[in-house]
């Protein structure tokens, strides 16, 4: 929100903008009484400091307007001392502030400015608008404390906007980027006539743990001319500054923008160099001096980011409680809160205001912040490591969400939803990068499918159990293809009248040297899944009969654990290893199995790791299908296909019991069946799953997912020391860049995730990790502020 106020004669004109464009104005008559009561305020705010303390502002005090050099930051005699005086210096101020303020808030509360107040309110209590910054003209108007309007209260909400002064003119740029790397802080002392900076350099001084700070200021004895030359090399330093500390004497000027007090009757002002600070990194600027506000009104106009300045002067020993609570705020290490600057002039106003209005009555008000709007009030890196560390968690609004999606990576269903739609996206990034494998298939499945059966092959349907003599004559007919390996994805185990029958046709296969893989079911704790009856003479268990557990969780690769098969192997491993038993040069090739580490991993509960079947393969590059019947008739060309797998096609009956061999179609699999034109299918068979994990065993193809809740973690992590580091905490607020660097740093994260997943077998998670950096910088864009 931006509000202006300017008056023409005597009428105040307020305006304020906000959102898109929206605005609104009010005018209202400007009471003269309340001119009358600020200098009545002022005489006696200045009679007091100027004798109550023994530390006259000026020796020849004038009034605000007229260009002097006195009457700045308080020439300091006995400092802190009270002295005996006739006349209740400070009684008269606090009644002077309790008339000035009482004024100032019944013309503020009046109600030609209701609109806009509630408007105000309204916005502040959305939380999308919290800061207001406010422009005033002429500069009379400008010197009011407007910090101290309580615009929330009278809707009864606690907390209040902030008001953030800002010039009417903003002619340049702010600060491109911030300086990286160790803080660096140049400390300009001026004229110290009058004054002691002793409890200033002892608090900045404080700050070497953690900045490199710099002493630049006038010594007896110096030239004029090398203090002017030193300090404008000072600020031109090509390493940069990250904060710019004044201590002396200022005073306003119209015609140059502020005057300081550098030495004795000498002021500068150092425009060029203080544009090259800028550009260099410096970010904020602390003038603990008097009359400050054409000072900052120039300096934000140049595109310094933000300033701090006292409006009016200020006494020596205020101005040195200021800025010890200034520092020790910004550097104390008791909570995880980032402190800006703002907080940190707020906190020290605060402290004068309830800890010292008896001893410094009305300094509480005179400290103001200027604030370019498309900035974030900085956040000095001088924090301590206990700090540091907490500055990387997240705050509570996020700790409630990124909960919330930590508790999601444990909802199986939308765990297998996410997987789903990630290998749908990386077949078509498969596709569009040309990365899809060139050999032919090495697998076929023949199905005894609905085709088969309403063909007569499996008489009367009986499907469950399968008829044994179908099954026989469906293996006949695949031995005469020749194949290296026969994986029959059947439950043999009970014996049938029909076993004979069988037994022959796999006595025939295995006489040709073709290896058969027999299913088993894993929770039946079988040794091998055949009836004893159908064990084969030649070959019982062996080189040429192997048996594998056909249970799997769909969608994970099912892989051996250890060396050996003692505790029983996947269907698919035993199949692929019999395939690779057959070729002399293939013996000596190992299989993937399960890792130690892995295998340690599942011990403790962990099962994050587990791979998964990679079906942003294309079918049509792992495995052929064709019917039984087909087979069975010599319909279908010879097969060339070394491991043909015998399974249940698509009749409902197929399973083990209660359970189904019918699995939803993976989303990758109806990509590739849309892109080459085949008809649309809602359902895949075991049997095709069992031909992705033989292909995965041949190619040694093992995608491993990294877990979703440890790429959160580390997300958060992430963005946490973005944040710390200012990084992007302190980014000018424009929208077309903050969001523009957060899809910048997904996309690139996408596009390594989606080649790791082809590279290097690495599955990492990105949309759940990029939502973390999301809401990480959400609650920074979300209070953008109103143009």
């Amino acid at each position: 929100m931006r509000l202006k106020v300017f008056r023409v004669e005597q009428v105040c004109f307020f305006e304020l903008g906000w959102g898109k464009g929206q605005q609104m104005t009010a005018q209202i008559a400007y009471p003269e009484t309340l001119t009358q009561r600020y200098e009545t305020w002022q005489t006696c705010y200045l009679d007091f400091y100027r004798t109550s303390l023994r530390s006259p502002l000026s020796d020849n005090y004038q009034n605000d307007g007229q260009n002097d050099l006195d009457g700045l930051r308080g020439r300091i005699k006995n400092s802190g001392t009270l002295s005996a005086s006739p006349i209740d210096y400070r009684s008269r101020l606090v009644s002077a502030e309790a008339g000035f303020l009482a004024e100032f808030y019944d013309w503020l509360k009046s109600r030609e400015l209701l609109e806009i107040r509630s408007k105000i309110a309204s916005l502040a209590s959305l939380g999308t608008e919290s800061d207001l910054f406010l422009t005033c003209e002429p500069l009379a108007l400008a010197r009011f404390p407007w910090e101290i309007w309580e615009i929330l209260g009278e809707f009864g909400q606690r907390s209040n906007v902030r008001i953030i002064r800002t010039p009417a003119n903003l002619r340049h740029e702010v600060t491109p980027h911030p300086r990286s790397g160790k803080m660096r802080i140049l400390v300009i002392l001026g004229d110290e006539t009058g004054l002691s900076f002793q409890s200033e350099i002892t608090a900045l001084k404080s700050l070497e743990r953690f900045a490199d700070v710099q002493f630049e200021g006038w010594q007896i004895g110096q030239s004029i001319a090398g203090l002017k030359e030193r300090i404008a090399q000072r600020l031109v330093d090509p390493e940069g500054w990250d904060i710019l500390f004044f201590a002396g004497h200022s005073n306003e000027s119209i015609l140059t923008g502020g005057e300081l007090a550098i030495g004795p009757q000498t002021s500068i002002f150092l425009q060029p160099q203080l544009l090259k600070a800028k550009e260099n990194g410096l970010q904020f600027a602390i003038f603990n001096s008097c009359k400050g506000l054409d000072l900052a009104n120039t300096l934000i106009d140049l595109g310094l980011s933000q300033v701090a300045i006292m409006r009016k002067p200020i006494h020596n020993s205020v101005a040195q409680d200021f800025l010890i609570q200034f520092i020790q705020y910004l550097t104390q290490d008791n909570d995880r809160a980032q402190r800006n600057v703002y907080d940190a002039l707020h906190h020290a106003c605060e402290y004068l205001k309830l800890d010292r209005n008896l001893t410094y009555p009305s300094a509480y008000f005179i400290p103001s912040f200027f604030c370019h709007p498309e900035t974030l009030p900085f956040t000095p890196r001088v924090l301590g490591m206990g700090h540091r560390v907490r500055a990387l968690l997240p705050s509570r609004r996020q700790t409630i969400t990124l909960g919330a999606i930590l508790l999601a990576t444990t909802i199986t269903p939308l765990q297998d939803l996410l997987l789903d739609g990630r290998l749908m996206v990386q077949s078509i990034y498969r596709q569009t990068t040309g990365q899809i494998p060139k050999d032919r298939p090495e697998i076929k499945i023949v199905q005894i499918d609905e085709a088969s059966i309403r063909a007569g092959l499996i008489p009367d349907r009986k499907l469950n159990p399968i008829d044994r003599t179908a099954l026989a004559k469906t293996i006949t007919a695949i031995g005469a293809q020749s194949p290296k390996v026969l994986a029959i994805d059947y439950l043999l185990d009970r014996p049938s009248p029909e076993d004979p029958v069988l037994a022959k046709s796999l006595a025939q296969l295995q006489s040709s040297n073709i290896s058969l893989v027999f299913g088993s079911d894993r929770q039946a704790l079988q040794t091998i899944g055949v009836s004893p009856t159908l064990l084969l003479p030649i070959d019982p268990v062996g080189t040429l009969t192997r048996s594998g557990y056909v249970n799997f969780y769909p969608g994970y690769l099912s892989q051996p654990t250890g060396s050996n098969c003692s505790q029983g192997c996947p269907f698919g491993f035993m199949a692929a290893e019999a395939y690779l038993s057959t070729s002399p040069e293939a013996k000596a090739t190992s299989l993937p199995r399960i890792p130690t580490w892995r295998s340690t991993l599942q011990n403790f509960g962990i099962t994050g790791f587990t791979p998964i079947v990679d079906f942003s393969i294309p079918s049509d590059r792992v495995y052929l299908t064709a019917s039984a019947i087909d087979i069975t008739s010599k319909r279908s060309e010879p097969s060339s296909e070394p491991i043909i797998i015998l399974a249940a096609g698509d009749y409902p009956e197929a399973g083990m019991g209660s359970s189904t061999d019918k699995f939803p179609l993976p989303s990758a699999m109806a990509y590739w069946r849309r892109v080459q034109g085949k008809p649309a299918l809602s359902q895949l068979t075991g049997a095709e799953i069992h031909a992705y994990m033989i292909y995965h065993a041949l190619h040694k193809r093992t995608v491993t997912p990294i877990p979703e809740v440890l790429m959160i973690l580390l997300a958060g992590l992430f963005a946490g020391t973005l944040q710390s580091r200012r990084i992007l905490a302190t980014t000018p607020r424009s929208s077309s860049k903050l969001p523009w660097n957060i899809v910048l740093t997904c996309a690139i994260y996408g596009g390594i995730s989606l080649q790791s997943f082809i590279s290097a077998g690495v599955l990492l998670p990105w949309l759940l990790p990029s939502l973390v950096l999301w809401i990480y910088q959400i609650p920074i864009h979300s209070r953008k502020r109103s143009p």
